[in-house]
């Protein structure tokens, strides 16, 4: 697997447009917290760097990197080609997962870099507390993006359609599906069973409280790993069925 990985690494990083692309993200994402934090407060500025990464930096990155870890694969059927040459399908799909999320975390460090030297132009230095926070929510949201990653695989491995994939990946990543399946469940007779606690998103959130104030919460946390292990299974499974095309 590791062999694999870094050959898909050594492919990734030669991907000129990618670093175009992450370019002009990182100057507009810096320009705009440049924009928005004249006389924050170094608690204000942890409050709009954190809401900025939750709900754009670290999914917009995501969808970058799903770009070239699984549309530019199938189109050139290098992960077929891995296959052949001994590489099992179980490691293919954890090979992909992995490199979004290390991917992802490569550009949100990149990105808070950024933040930072912004905010200490603006006059905001992060230490103690809010350094924390900002850390830990940024954290969280890369684990929101796991989750993402990882029920996409399920549509992606068992369609090979990056299109299809890209879709529920955006939907993910986004809060989109999330939004829709928390509607279905809190209506009718099923509002009172309160399901929409027991969704991924909903056991993140609530770990990310408690890890703000200070503590762990086993449970949420073990919650959010039960997710991601059976995402994963169920993606092997479907994966073992498809007939790949040489």
């Amino acid at each position: 697997m590791n062999r694999y990985l870094k050959a898909d690494f050594y492919r990734i990083f030669g991907r000129v447009s990618r670093y175009i692309t992450l370019l002009i993200l990182f100057i507009a994402f810096g320009a705009f917290l440049f924009a928005i934090s004249d006389g924050a407060t170094p608690y204000g500025m942890v409050e709009t760097l954190t809401q900025l990464v939750n709900i754009a930096v670290v999914p917009i990155f995501g969808l970058v990197e799903y770009g070239v870890v699984y549309s530019d694969d199938l189109k050139a059927k290098t992960m077929q080609i891995a296959i052949g040459t001994g590489v099992s399908r179980k490691k293919v799909i954890f090979t992909k997962w992995l490199e979004i999320v290390l991917l992802t975390a490569l550009d949100l460090a990149v990105f808070l870099g950024i933040a930072f030297v912004v905010s200490m132009v603006r006059g905001v230095v992060f230490s103690g507390e809010p350094l924390r926070d900002v850390l830990i929510l940024s954290g969280f949201s890369l684990v929101k993006l796991a989750g993402a990653a990882a029920i996409t695989s399920i549509l992606l491995f068992s369609t090979m359609n990056a299109t299809l994939g890209m879709i529920l990946f955006i939907a993910a990543a986004f809060g989109i599906l999330y939004f829709l399946v928390s509607a279905i469940i809190t209506i009718g007779p099923l509002e009172s069973l309160h399901l929409d606690q027991y969704l991924f998103t909903s056991l993140l959130e609530a770990a990310k409280s408690r890890a703000v104030i200070g503590t762990i919460s086993v449970p949420h946390i073990v919650g959010i790993i039960v997710y991601l292990v059976v995402f994963y299974l169920i993606a092997c499974r479907a994966f073992k069925k498809v007939e790949l095309e040489f």
